[in-house]
């Protein structure tokens, strides 16, 4: 009998362990370290990422411009249902405007919302714009913050 309980006790911990999900923030691998000024950048800008095992998703841009200014960072995100063919309309892409602020560090954060994604399982950048006429927005890096999907209390 006391190894009939060291048995299931055993296997309770590991069911537990191996079920335990975990919050993760890592950078977008792909993703270009400069943006060029009055161009929107569509190369080297991230892989596609997949949605389908997170209750919801996070992001966080850094960079720093090379001179003055206090123009916009504009950084435009894609759906898609396959993770293949990605939306082309741009009223259903979702729009992330970031104030530039000059040679000092920019740091922003935002939440894709659910009602953005619904039941779409991939994303990705379309396009990142520097609205800037001569300032490079340099050591740019973007990093996805997933929380997984919860299943019961």
């Amino acid at each position: 009998m006391k190894k009939l309980i060291t048995i299931i006790g055993l296997a309770a911990a590991l069911s537990l362990s191996a079920s335990a999900q975990q919050y993760s923030a890592v950078a977008m691998t792909g993703v270009t370290n400069s943006i060029a000024p009055a161009v929107a950048t569509t190369a080297n800008i991230g892989i596609t990422n997949a949605a389908t095992k997170n209750e919801s998703l996070g992001l966080q841009c850094s960079f720093t411009c090379d001179s003055a200014t206090t123009s916009n960072l504009t950084v435009v995100i894609r759906s898609s249902a396959d993770g293949t063919k990605f939306d082309t309309q741009g009223a259903n892409a979702f729009v992330w405007t970031i104030a530039e602020n000059g040679t000092t560090e920019v740091v922003a954060t935002t939440n894709l919302p659910s009602s953005w994604l619904g039941s779409l399982g991939f994303w990705k950048i379309g396009y990142i714009t520097n609205a800037h006429a001569t300032a490079n927005a340099t050591n740019f890096v973007i990093k996805v913050a997933k929380k997984p999907t919860r299943f019961g209390p």
